[in-house]
């Protein structure tokens, strides 16, 4: 479920549930060498951790000194630090709380990082740190009845604060212990139901017991998707199900004892392992979005996963175990050390020409950005927001806008015409300048009062400076056109009377009205410009480039063709041709200045215009200042 979710296949939108039928079933084991040995009165605690790190650690660690060495001449250093971070807190067991406080699991960023599944093998190895000492302790209070009532009360503790937590804080919710604990605790509970009560099943509640648990897995895998709370109370559902196959027991199952389900069962740790960085790759090189390498990766992933059981899970148990063997804390302690000084020297030496410099610089150009980003961008409230002046002493034009209106900032102020010109700006990102619309998810209010904040603010200013509007205002309308933005192509960012899920009349012509309206309602104080839309790609410049050279030591020619934009932009163009023709607004073209021949390079001499997919970096808008001049000359000065 997890490898098909993960891999994009249709129809597991859910499939990251698989994560939660997993918890069940450790938990179900867990619980059970727990429990058994202190009934017994034969646990040991030093036995138990052992067990664990010789299951979990060998494949792990080779996973992660294999990606070190494949990175060592395939990322640049920025990537490679963050990669060798990534492997620390992975054999550290806190991958789950780097990955929280980095960000959410469902962001696109998240499909750059090469460990970001270990999150789960950090949250099981935390469970299995605490839940035998709290056995432990329960069960030398309160014997075997403590224990249960324990398990019980943890469980629904960590249910409360899953469902709580997951509305209130998803990302922490998503990945940490304490929100996950139950699905784990879940599996213990079915434990002591089966063993210590006894319940046995007849044959045909039995079946009916692991039919239904089938469906629930089913259900969740395929009809739920990221846009739910998760684990919230919906991840009962698989939860359950989960429950309720162990509950079945049954060892002839048509669903497991088949020889495929064997072989995915005894190889599921490693192609797990294994399964993530051969989906990062895939995106990497882009080749995710195409359905014939998502097959060969698929099949790449099966493949890796059964070397790694084959040459280093079972080979690591056999040595790792029993008497004349590979003492397991010193091998482990020195597999440790190996890792944690490479990371150590990745982190604070890289030698100079381990990747070419002209490919340092492509990957510099991503933090080539404002410079004024902080001091002129964002919303604090009416009170709290001003207009923020650069340049000289007199104002000469104000700047507005989106994101796009910050990454030309620098341009516009390149262009006044004197020393002691001043450019007033405030910029909002995510936010079309556009009053009356709502933007969908949670900037929705506070883009309306950017909005009002900015058209009460400029009805306050000198009319005679003239005001420049830019937006990327296509995405508002039509969606996003980067391909790692897939779902929402398509799909509105914005609406006004009602939500739309796709692009219909109604809609357009309600955000036609809404753009029209605002630009003329601006255009009654001061002369007002607006810029057409900045070309798009839809691969990330700097990334995309970089990485075809380290891969394929071939230079990616990244760009759009004038064809292809005028296609995507033709209603904004409309809109924007109406607002001109209504109330004089007037319209300034970067197309001159950014395309030739029929074609938009996203790069200059080999190095990148744009610090990601569609906003110019301080480099590519420096192409902008003739544009934003015209501005100033006499001919446009007059209204």
């Amino acid at each position: 479920m997890v490898v098909l979710f993960h891999f994009g296949i249709p129809g597991f939108s859910g499939g990251f549930a698989g994560v939660d039928v997993f918890f069940v079933i450790s938990g179900y084991l867990m619980t059970g060498i727990i429990l058994s040995g202190l009934d017994k009165g034969t646990f040991s605690l030093w036995r138990f951790y052992e067990a664990r790190a010789r299951r979990i650690l060998p494949a792990l660690l080779c996973m992660c000194l294999v990606l070190l060495a494949i990175g060592w001449k395939s990322l640049i250093t920025s990537e490679y630090q963050q990669l060798a971070t990534h492997v620390l807190s992975a054999v550290l067991f806190v991958s789950n709380a780097k990955f929280w406080l980095e960000s959410g699991y469902f962001d696109a960023a998240s499909h750059e990082k090469w460990l970001l599944h270990t999150w789960s093998l950090s949250v099981e190895w935390q469970f299995y740190l605490i839940l035998p000492l709290v056995l432990m302790i329960v069960w030398r209070l309160a014997s075997r009845r403590g224990a249960i009532w324990a398990i019980m009360s943890l469980l629904a503790l960590s249910l409360m604060l899953s469902i709580y937590c997951s509305v209130r804080w998803p990302s922490s919710a998503y990945f940490m212990l304490h929100t996950r604990a139950w699905e784990m605790l879940a599996g213990g509970i079915v434990w002591w139901c089966c063993v210590y009560r006894g319940w046995a099943l007849s044959h045909s509640k039995a079946k009916a017991a692991e039919v239904s648990g089938f469906i629930l897995i089913i259900f969740g895998a395929t009809l739920l998707d990221a846009r739910h709370a998760w684990p919230g109370y919906l991840a009962v559902i698989p939860v359950v199900g989960a429950m309720l196959v162990l509950l079945a027991n049954c060892q002839q199952s048509a669903f497991t004892s088949t020889p495929i389900a064997q072989w995915l069962g005894s190889r599921s740790y490693s192609i797990y392992l294994w399964h993530w960085p051969v989906c990062v790759l895939l995106y990497y090189t882009h080749w995710y979005y195409r359905t014939e390498w998502v097959l060969v990766g698929i099949a790449l992933a099966l493949v890796l996963g059964e070397l790694s059981f084959r040459l280093v899970e079972e080979p690591s148990r056999r040595l790792l175990q029993g008497k004349g063997g590979l003492n397991p804390i010193y091998s482990y302690a020195t597999a440790l050390a190996v890792i944690v000084v490479s990371v150590l020297g990745i982190r604070l030496y890289l030698p100079e020409g381990r990747i070419p410099q002209q490919v340092e610089a492509m990957a510099r150009e991503a933090a080539n950005i404002n410079p004024y980003r902080r001091e002129c961008g964002g919303f604090k409230g009416d009170s709290e927001t001003e207009l923020c002046s650069l340049g000289g002493d007199t104002a000469k034009v104000i700047l507005i806008g989106d994101s796009h209106a910050d990454a030309v900032m620098t341009a516009m102020l390149g262009a006044l015409p004197s020393d002691d010109a001043a450019l007033l700006s405030r910029t909002m990102g995510g936010c079309p300048t556009i009053l009356g619309a709502r933007r969908i998810g949670a900037a929705e209010q506070k883009c309306q009062n950017f909005n009002r904040w900015l058209k009460q603010t400029g009805d306050n200013i000198d009319g005679d400076l003239p005001m420049v509007i830019v937006n990327r205002t296509s995405i508002y309308a039509m969606g996003p056109n980067e391909l790692h933005r897939w779902e929402e192509h398509g799909k509105p960012l914005v609406y006004f009377s009602a939500r739309y899920d796709e692009v219909e009349a109604e809609f357009l012509q309600e955000f036609r009205e809404g753009v029209v309206s605002t630009l003329c309602d601006f255009a009654q104080e001061r002369q007002v410009y607006v810029v057409r839309p900045i070309p798009e790609m839809n691969v990330d410049v700097p990334k995309a480039m970089t990485r075809s050279e380290l891969l394929w030591n071939k230079r990616q020619d990244v760009g759009v063709d004038v064809e292809d934009y005028h296609a995507r932009h033709a209603f904004t163009w409309s809109v924007q041709d109406e607002a001109a023709k209504r109330c004089g607004v007037k319209i300034l073209d970067p197309l001159p200045y950014l395309c030739r021949n029929g074609f938009c390079a996203a790069s200059k001499q080999g190095r990148p215009l744009y610090f990601d997919a569609n906003h110019l970096s301080e480099f590519g808008n420096q192409a902008l200042i003739p544009m934003f001049k015209e501005i100033f000359s006499l001919s446009t000065l007059v209204r």
